[in-house]
């Protein structure tokens, strides 16, 4: 667990220093939610009908990689910051990782069976003018690796609209 946080941590650094290739990955859909923006490839499918998605503001994915969007105003969470609130996060879900910088967020990770099958989730805390947002990334571990650079380029599209 604490090489993956760590793998995950430096595909962070790289993310941010630029060495993620869109070319290799490219990006489809702009997806435009509150006052933030993000770009999901081409091939994800719109999962946000689907029951499972009811509380999210936004789910896409494919078969071993799933990207869920969820914000809460921040008119709700009285004088948090982004920190206290990614803690917040993590100790509301009873996890045991640690968050840390990256970019203009938070990154942690942590490992959970399902179904006789261990998945990895992603998850990074971003900061709007109205809301705090949680952008989680979930698939089979096993395909952590191989999904870790669309993470990245994923992370690297999210913007500001405002």
């Amino acid at each position: 667990m604490q090489r993956r946080m760590v793998a995950a941590l430096l595909a962070v650094v790289c993310l941010f220093a630029g060495c993620a290739n869109a070319d290799l990955y490219p990006l489809g859909l702009t997806v435009t939610c509150k006052d933030l923006q993000v770009t999901v490839p081409g091939d994800f499918a719109d999962l946000s009908a689907e029951a499972y998605a009811k509380d999210a503001d936004f789910m896409y994915g494919r078969k071993t990689l799933v990207f869920v969007g969820l914000s809460e105003d921040k008119a709700d969470l009285q004088d948090m910051t982004l920190a206290q609130y990614t803690d917040y996060v993590i100790s509301g879900n009873d996890l045991s990782c640690a968050a840390a910088p990256a970019g203009d967020g938070y990154l942690f990770s942590y490992e959970k069976p399902v179904d006789n099958t261990v998945y990895t989730y992603v998850t990074a805390t971003y900061e709007s003018d109205s809301a705090f947002w949680i952008f989680q990334f979930y698939g089979p571990t096993a395909d952590l690796q191989e999904n870790q650079p669309e993470i990245d380029i994923i992370l690297e599209s999210i913007r500001k609209t405002s």
